[in-house]
């Protein structure tokens, strides 16, 4: 019997083992965060300071500083220590440098991104369908403004990310009960609440999650199911909202036309925030945006056709929701919540001072970002470990299918790229005027001798607008680059002024008034110890008006000078020189000189009153 001998062929080697798909969603999700701080950073960094910046940075660089006062002080009804404290960071490290606020505003995008990932993974588990809701959110035009421009981005931002992260934390709490979890809900609130009041609203996002997904049972039933269940959670946010409320209301003073709010109608700020701002921006919209000939903050100026057409598809989406889910519109309750919140806020404190047009300014929808990818989420997906959750009642022709999904989205992220980046060059061109003027201010600021005197005046409106006044005048701007120089009603020997194109150049006064002629051509009115007045030829009626003497005196010397009811002690220096300062309020006729000592004495025929203009413009 022969034994027959077979041979085993060599075997291959081992394929190394593929990653799980919970893991490759991950990796492609933390890709898409990547790119999107690319696109953030390219936006940010090609910006720069504008209007409401300069007046955070006035509040952090006055007579207090950046002291715990200062940053609980409100300003213009809003609380925003944290945005202060950084603010203040920024303006102690480099003054007028917006490559550090681009950078901290690119690491607050990016807490806010991955708090995004980690709510969509926490809540739905590591499948393919978060990639949709994730990547409407990276692109959403909502945040643009925020990216670009430092007071928005400096608090909107952190509350993406706080809603972001403590609804991801509130969930593993109603699905473990674990105590550790309520309570980084809670502190993730309280950090919102630190960079900006409307965090507070996360609360109410929080119980909308509970009730909706981990409560069954009547309206009543549910109420005492939290009370039951989930009340470590209900008295931290309670505890927290009260005291929030305590310190808001001890630090911040409301204002903008709040006593016209109730005679404002809402009606006008729903078509302009909701119909044609939020349903546009849900695609990718505006598409179109306001001249930025008009200034750099552009608003949303979506065509009527536009506007029709996402109404038109947020209809159809919604239809087909309630077709093939159940339990699904309770998901759109949280952009609902946010977007009827916004609305409120806008026509209480903005609209009733601005008008409806307010609501095209998509800075006031930025949370609105990370809500409705949120809301679309939860009305597609069901939530982990919830006692209700969404479930397929019928075949849907598209959220069933994975591709159509996929174009979809694919369509509303070039959209969005394409507003965000009209957007971006618009802020770009508009914002060009502002930037040369702040650069030239603080490029000549720098150059000055320790000291300076120098006249104080506002900023052109397209610079700073002149209802942020005091933040408006040179004397503020100037301050964080060089707090040494001296603005006050001296001019001292040498006049310097700011020009319309920000330089600091020498000034002079113009001719509104002179000194009358005297009948002494040589020293036509003397001062000495005694006070002589020196007639004008013609009374001056307009307010802190200039005034120059040219004088010739006889040796070093202090001197007082008064005119409209301002007075001031100064010197004078032996030979001939220039002696500036600006009158009171009142109306005078002549302007007084003396108060000199050791027998010094000046001799002057030169008095002029008006205004201040650079020598290359007089």
């Amino acid at each position: 019997m022969t034994q027959q001998v077979t041979t085993r062929r060599p075997s291959a080697p081992p394929a190394q083992a593929t990653p799980r798909p919970g893991r490759r969603v991950i990796l492609i999700a933390l890709a898409l965060v990547a790119l999107q701080l690319a696109y953030r950073a390219w936006s940010g960094f090609s910006s720069g300071w504008l209007g409401d910046d300069l007046v955070l940075m006035n509040q952090v660089v006055g007579s207090g500083g950046a002291d715990l006062n200062s940053l609980l002080q409100g300003i213009n009804g809003h609380f925003l220590p944290g945005a202060l404290l950084l603010t203040a960071l920024i303006t102690k490290a480099a003054p007028y440098n917006f490559t550090l606020a681009a950078g901290l505003m690119l690491v607050m995008q990016a807490l806010a991104s991955l708090g995004m990932v980690r709510f969509l993974v926490v809540a739905f588990g590591p499948r393919r369908s978060i990639l949709a809701p994730l990547a409407l959110y990276l692109v959403s035009p909502f945040a643009v403004a925020s990216t670009v421009w430092w007071t928005p981005g400096s608090h909107n931002f952190m509350v993406q990310a706080a809603l972001a992260w403590a609804l991801a934390s509130q969930i593993r709490y109603l699905r473990t009960r674990r105590w550790i979890s309520a309570v980084a809900a809670v502190l993730w609130v309280a950090v919102g609440l630190v960079f900006f009041e409307k965090a507070l609203l996360i609360i109410g996002a929080m119980a909308i999650v509970t009730i909706a997904y981990f409560t069954t049972g009547s309206g009543k039933e549910r109420l005492l199911s939290v009370w039951r269940n989930y009340r470590l959670s209900v008295l931290l946010n309670l505890g927290l909202g009260v005291s929030f409320l305590a310190v808001y209301l001890q630090f911040v003073t409301l204002g903008f036309g709040a006593g016209e709010a109730a005679r404002t109608p809402i009606g006008p700020v729903v078509d302009t925030m909701v119909l044609r701002s939020w349903a546009t921006g849900v695609f990718g919209g505006p598409f179109t945006w306001s001249d930025p000939a008009n200034g750099p903050t552009l608003a949303a100026r979506p065509s009527s056709l536009v506007v029709l057409v996402c109404v038109g598809l947020i209809v159809l989406f919604v239809r087909e929701l309630v077709r093939s889910r159940k339990r699904s519109l309770r998901g759109l309750l949280v952009p609902g919540y946010f977007l009827a919140i916004d609305v409120l806020l806008v026509t209480t404190a903005r609209a009733s001072l601005i008008g409806p047009v307010i609501g095209f300014d998509l800075r006031y929808l930025s949370e609105l970002s990370t809500a409705t990818a949120m809301g679309l989420a939860l009305s597609t997906m069901p939530i982990r470990g919830a006692l209700e959750q969404v479930e397929v009642k019928a075949p849907s022709v598209f959220i069933d299918h994975p591709r159509r999904v996929t174009y979809a989205c694919l369509v509303v992220v070039a959209l969005a790229l394409f507003s965000t980046t009209r957007y971006v060059d618009g802020w770009n061109t508009g914002r060009q005027p502002t930037a040369d003027w702040l650069d030239n201010l603080v490029t000549d600021a720098k150059a000055l001798p320790h000291g300076t005197r120098m006249v104080d005046s506002p900023a052109p409106p397209y610079v700073a607008w002149p209802i942020s006044a005091p933040a408006n005048m040179v004397s503020h701007l100037v301050r964080p680059a060089r707090p040494d120089l001296r603005f006050s009603g001296l001019g001292g020997q040498r006049l310097r002024a700011v020009d319309s194109m920000g330089r600091i150049r020498t000034a002079t006064v113009t001719h509104l008034r002179t000194a009358a002629p005297s009948k002494d051509k040589v020293c036509g009115y003397r001062a000495s110890n005694k006070t002589v007045k020196v007639p004008l030829d013609g009374p001056v009626i307009f307010p802190h008006m200039w005034v120059h003497i040219g004088y010739l005196a006889s040796g070093d010397s202090a001197v007082r000078v008064s005119a409209g009811g301002a007075s001031y002690r100064t010197s004078v220096a032996q030979g001939f020189h220039n002696l500036y300062f600006r009158a009171g309020e009142q109306r005078f006729k002549a302007v007084r000189i003396g108060g000199l000592v050791r027998n010094a004495a000046l001799c002057t025929n030169d008095v002029v009153v008006g205004q201040v203009v650079s020598q290359e413009e007089s």
